[in-house]
């Protein structure tokens, strides 16, 4: 017997060491993954979008890659870039959503998702069509992000009649007159217009339409993801108002 207790004495720390090294580690990075998305709502909440895109850099990396499912870090890559558009990041976050959109349309489980990751990039292209075409932008370089807006928003309507949901297809139709009226509008009648909130740290950030511009050169010759359109393909499309787009994932 005591032979028996002296063996298990010998081997404990052998196999504390394995549950460190091995479940013992995934779980430790998990319990700071949550922690770090616990600070970045609470960064949120409190109006500090850099230290929230911060928390959720922190809890996407020390994330395991098989901790928890592609749509729960597609999740939090969506918040992160829902906080980089109010930050003022407004391409750097249209890349990040077409980016997550490509994964969510590959992956019939995150259908949900697609949903919430196409609207926000809708917005996104709405108002990057409002700046564009206060900072003087060629007409083919602004109404290609009122495009991509407009046809975004009427897939989304047309998925929002198909699922029979009338509370969100009403939402995304007035969204869809928003984009439309916002690529008809005279300029100057624009111009007399408040700027949006959202657009106001956008303007702080530096000239968009040279980002854009930018990062067409940076793509250059690559092919477009699932999430990418064209101009003309409703596919991977979409708005503005009478009204602007309500809620950051309107």
């Amino acid at each position: 017997m005591r032979k028996w207790l002296l063996l298990i004495w010998l081997l404990a720390p052998v196999g504390l060491a394995a549950f460190h090294f091995g479940p013992g580690s995934a779980l430790l990075a998990r319990d700071l993954a949550a922690s770090r998305l616990a600070a970045a709502r609470t960064a949120t909440d409190n109006g500090d979008d850099v230290e929230a895109e911060k928390q959720y850099q922190l809890a996407l990396d020390q994330l395991p890659a098989d901790a928890v499912s592609p749509e729960r870090r597609n999740q939090i890559r969506l918040a992160q870039a829902r906080v980089r558009m109010v930050k003022g990041e407004l391409v750097e976050a249209i890349e990040d959503f077409h980016g997550i959109l490509a994964d969510a349309v590959a992956d019939p489980e995150q259908a949900t998702l697609e949903q919430e990751t196409r609207s926000s990039l809708a917005r996104a292209q709405y108002y990057a069509g409002w700046i564009m075409r206060l900072e003087g932008a060629a007409k083919e370089d602004w109404k290609f992000q009122t495009e991509a807006s407009r046809q975004n928003y009427r897939l989304l309507a047309e998925s929002a009649l198909s699922d029979r949901d009338d509370e969100a297809g009403k939402s995304h139709r007035q969204n869809l007159e928003a984009v439309i009226r916002l690529a008809r509008m005279d300029l100057k009648e624009l111009q007399a217009m408040p700027l949006p909130q959202e657009c106001q740290c956008v303007c702080k950030s530096g000239c968009v339409s040279e980002k854009v511009k930018k990062g067409k050169k940076k793509r250059s010759g690559e092919g477009q993801g699932a999430g990418e359109q064209k101009e003309g393909d409703a596919r991977g499309k979409g708005a503005g108002t009478g009204k602007r787009p309500e809620g950051v994932g309107s």
